[in-house]
C-alpha cells in the first residue's frame, strides 16, 4: 500500500513538474535578451549623440539669440539717434529759412535806405544846379539885399543850415545802410554756418541710415540661422522622443521574458518543493485537514474549527495592549478555540518558526508561498514545524494560544506581498 503511495506521489509530482515547464518555459524568442539589450545599447548610444548635437545646437541658438538682442539694442539706440539728427536737420532747415528771410528784408529795407539817399541827393543837386545857374550874385544879391546886418546874418545862417541839413541827412542814411549792410553780412554768415551744420547732419544721417540698412541685413541673417538652428533642434528633439519609444518597447519586451523566465523559476521550485514535500510526507507523521481554499485567491482559512469568529478586523483599531494602532492582521477567535489546529492556508516553506518567544507575535510561524505572498501566524500556543519546512495546504503548523502581546486565546493571521501587509479578508472565506 505504501509502495503505491509513493509511485502515485512520484507520479504527480512528475505531472506538476511537467505542466509547470510546458506552461511557463519561455517561448522560442526571436530576439535574445543579449541582442534586445545591444539594440537597447545601440539606440542609447544614438540617444546620447543627439543629446550631445541637441545641447550644441541650444548653445548656439542662445548665442544667436544673445546677437539678436545686441542687434536690436543697436537698432534701437541707432534708430533714436538717426530721428535725433532728423529733427536737429528740421530744426536747421527751419533757422536757414528764417536767416534768409532776414536777409532778404535787410536787402529791402537797404534798397530803401538807398533810394531815400538817391532821393536826398536829387533834391541836393537841384539846388547847386539852381544856385549855379543863377550865379552867385544871386546869393550875393540875396546877402546884400538885407536891410541890416542881423537880416544878412540870419540869410547867411540860413543858407548854411540848408547846406549842413543835407548833408547831414545823407551821412544818417549812410550810416543806416552801413549798419543794414552789417546785419547783412552777419546774417549771411550765420546762414553759412547753418548750411554747413545741414550739411554735416545730412552727412550724419546717411551714415545712420548706411548702418541701420546694415544692421537690418545682419539681423535678417542672424533671424534665418536662428530658425534653421531651431528647426534642426526640433527635429532632433522629435528623433530623441523616437529613440526614446524604441528603447521603452525593447524594454517592455526584456522585462516580459525576464518575467517569463521567473515565472518558470518558480513554477519549477514549486514543483521541487512539492516533490519534497511528498517525499516528508511519506516519511512523517504530519497532519493534515482538508482546505476549503478561496476559489479566486486559492487561500484557505487558517483555523480548523467550525466555532471560530473575527475578533478584530485590519487596519486602525483602538487596542488595549498597544492604545490606536494599526492592525495588519485579523484575530480569529471562539469558544473553546484555545489548542485548536492551525493549518497552512497555502503551501510554501517555513522561513520563520518561533517556538519560545513570549513577546510581540508570541510564537509564530511564517510561511513563504514562492510567488511574493506570505503569511502570518500568530500568538499560537505551539509550533510544530521548523524553519526550512516545506508545507502543504491544509498542513496543520501550530495551535492557537495566547502568547506573545494578546488578551486572551486567538490566531493573529497576516497576509503580505512583497512584504506589505494586506487585509486577509480580500484572500480567504469563513
Amino acid at each position: 500500500m505504501n509502495t503505491m503511495k509513493r509511485m502515485l506521489s512520484l507520479l504527480m509530482t512528475f505531472s506538476v513538474i511537467f505542466v509547470s515547464v510546458a506552461f511557463f518555459a519561455p517561448r522560442t524568442q526571436a530576439k535574445t535578451i543579449s541582442s534586445l539589450k545591444e539594440e537597447q545599447s545601440q539606440i542609447q548610444a544614438k540617444i546620447d549623440e543627439s543629446e550631445k548635437k541637441l545641447t550644441s545646437l541650444n548653445n548656439q541658438i542662445n548665442s544667436q539669440e544673445q546677437v539678436i538682442s545686441e542687434l536690436n539694442k543697436q537698432l534701437s539706440n541707432l534708430s533714436d539717434e538717426y530721428n535725433n539728427v532728423k529733427m536737429q536737420k528740421y530744426v536747421v532747415d527751419g533757422e536757414i529759412a528764417e536767416t534768409q528771410k532776414k536777409i532778404e528784408d535787410l536787402n529791402a529795407e537797404i534798397a530803401k535806405k538807398d533810394a531815400e539817399i538817391e532821393q536826398t541827393i536829387q533834391l541836393f543837386c537841384k539846388r547847386l544846379r539852381a544856385n549855379y545857374m543863377a550865379g552867385s550874385s544871386s546869393t550875393l544879391e540875396m546877402l546884400s539885399n538885407a536891410s541890416s546886418v542881423s537880416v544878412f546874418l540870419n540869410r547867411l545862417e540860413l543858407l548854411k543850415r540848408v547846406t549842413n541839413n543835407d548833408q547831414a541827412l545823407v551821412d544818417e542814411l549812410n550810416k543806416e545802410i552801413n549798419d543794414l549792410e552789417k546785419a547783412k553780412s552777419d546774417l549771411e554768415a550765420e546762414k553759412l554756418k547753418l548750411v554747413q551744420k545741414q550739411a554735416e547732419l545730412g552727412k550724419v544721417e546717411a551714415d545712420l541710415q548706411s548702418t541701420l540698412n546694415a544692421i537690418k541685413v545682419k539681423s535678417e541673417e542672424v533671424d534665418r540661422k536662428l530658425s534653421q538652428l531651431q528647426n534642426t533642434a526640433s527635429e532632433i528633439h522629435e528623433n530623441i522622443k523616437d529613440f526614446d519609444a524604441q528603447e521603452a518597447q525593447i524594454q517592455k519586451e526584456i522585462n516580459r521574458i525576464y518575467a517569463q523566465q521567473k515565472a518558470a523559476e518558480a513554477a519549477k521550485r514549486r514543483a521541487q518543493q512539492q516533490q519534497q514535500a511528498n517525499k516528508n510526507n511519506n516519511n512523517s507523521g504530519a497532519s493534515y485537514y482538508t482546505p476549503k481554499p478561496n476559489p479566486s485567491t486559492g487561500f484557505a482559512f487558517p483555523v480548523h474549527y467550525s466555532g471560530c469568529y473575527l475578533s478584530s478586523g485590519f487596519g486602525y483599531r483602538s487596542a488595549s495592549i498597544s492604545g490606536n494602532a494599526f492592525h495588519g492582521g485579523i484575530d480569529i477567535t471562539g469558544g473553546n478555540i484555545y489548542g485548536q489546529p492551525v493549518i497552512a492556508s497555502r503551501s510554501g516553506t517555513v522561513i520563520v518558526a518561533e517556538h519560545y518567544s513570549n513577546s510581540g507575535y508570541g510564537h509564530y510561524v511564517m510561511l513563504d508561498h514562492g510567488d511574493g505572498y506570505q503569511t502570518l501566524y500568530g500568538h499560537c500556543s505551539s509550533v510544530v514545524v521548523n524553519k526550512g519546512d516545506y508545507v502543504k495546504q491544509g498542513q496543520v503548523i501550530a495551535y492557537v494560544g495566547s502568547t506573545g502581546n494578546s488578551t486572551g486565546p486567538h490566531l493573529h493571521f497576516e497576509v503580505r506581498y512583497q512584504g506589505e501587509k494586506l487585509n486577509p479578508l480580500n484572500y480567504v472565506s469563513f
